[in-house]
């Protein structure tokens, strides 16, 4: 199925093409110069909010497109999220018309709001924020277009590229530079999933001609902010803290299972293991 490729220099996007490029029929918009090794993935330059980029894919025929893309992450602001919806909601149109047969698309485990225990793709979130509430508007776009769609929500992705701010990066940099990391909220609770992993169950939902709707991603469990820490102290000789575990929000996945058959390779402690070497030599 020819597909169209939106993200692809992004965290998710990034891992999700080196997983996908060597059995798909991939072609990569991308605003960036791109170093792709496998010669079956093609690239397009150009942005979403250039019509003269709309009307050059609207003709280029695809069926299928994997939307990795949300411009300006990790902005969370009501404008940079008007703005993506507004960017989403004319490049689908412009598809539908051009007879696009699928939508890929990437949500957020932050569409369940507040909720707490065990999420539900069927479940519908609480005193969801901004950043949700825009992703379920796109969402409610692709449903209503009544094209086939495969919807992820990724839960607590951790991986080597991820932004400097981001917990591990943090942590990492703040030991190194010989001060005590504590982090806010140590004791509080999330699904931590390795983005590699999450990747790989992404593209055995995308494979899958028989699956269609939301799909939750994640470990299936949760974990303290304290894990991570812990991680990261071992990984420098430093004692751990002291554990205090609060209930968090857990993706249910079952429908991921049942209908892919996928498990996690390694625990969340191995990846992490993995992942920290890597931040540490860079």
């Amino acid at each position: 199925m020819k597909t169209l490729f939106l993200g692809s220099t992004g965290f998710v996007g990034n891992a999700l093409v080196e997983n996908l490029e060597s059995d798909f029929d991939l072609t990569l918009l991308t605003r960036r110069v791109t170093k792709i090794q496998d010669s079956r993935v093609s690239i397009i330059h150009g942005d979403l909010i250039d019509l003269g980029t709309l009307e050059v894919l609207s003709k280029s025929k695809f069926e299928r497109v994997i939307d990795c893309s949300w411009t300006g992450l990790p902005n969370l602001s009501t404008d940079n999220n008007l703005e993506n919806y507004k960017l989403k909601k004319t490049f689908i149109e412009t598809m539908i018309k051009a007879d696009l047969r699928e939508y890929v698309g990437i949500g957020s485990c932050l569409e369940y709001g507040d909720l707490q225990g065990i999420a539900h793709e069927n479940h519908l979130g609480s005193n969801i924020g901004e950043f949700g509430r825009v992703k379920l508007e796109v969402l409610n776009l692709v449903v209503n277009s009544g094209m086939n769609f495969k919807w992820f929500r990724p839960f607590y992705l951790v991986g080597a590229r991820q932004h400097k701010n981001s917990l591990l990066n943090t942590a990492i940099r703040t030991l190194e530079s010989g001060i005590d990391f504590i982090p806010r909220e140590s004791s509080k609770s999330f699904d931590f999933i390795d983005i590699s992993q999450a990747a790989a169950a992404m593209k055995l939902v995308i494979e899958n001609q028989n699956c269609n709707g939301i799909y939750n991603i994640g470990s299936g469990e949760t974990k303290s902010v304290n894990v991570i820490v812990n991680a990261v102290r071992r990984a420098f000789g430093l004692p751990e803290k002291e554990d205090h575990v609060l209930k968090g929000l857990s993706a249910d996945i079952r429908k991921l299972q049942v209908e892919t058959g996928w498990k996690t390779s390694e625990s969340l402690d191995e990846s992490l293991q993995k992942i920290i070497s890597k931040l540490r030599v860079h």
